[in-house]
């Protein structure tokens, strides 16, 4: 399931490249804050 989510971003990554170079920095962002996110809760869960 993983995996199959990977693909897909790689192939909208491609796609977003070839619109403009300001849609690439906006997904390499989302990616960004979507880890961070997962992480805080991560971290937040073992101090629990």
């Amino acid at each position: 399931m993983v995996y199959i989510a990977i693909i897909i971003g790689l192939f909208a990554f491609i796609y977003l490249a070839t619109l403009s170079h300001w849609a690439v920095i906006a997904y390499l962002v989302g990616i960004a804050v979507i880890l961070w996110f997962v992480w805080i809760k991560k971290r937040k869960a073992k101090n629990d």
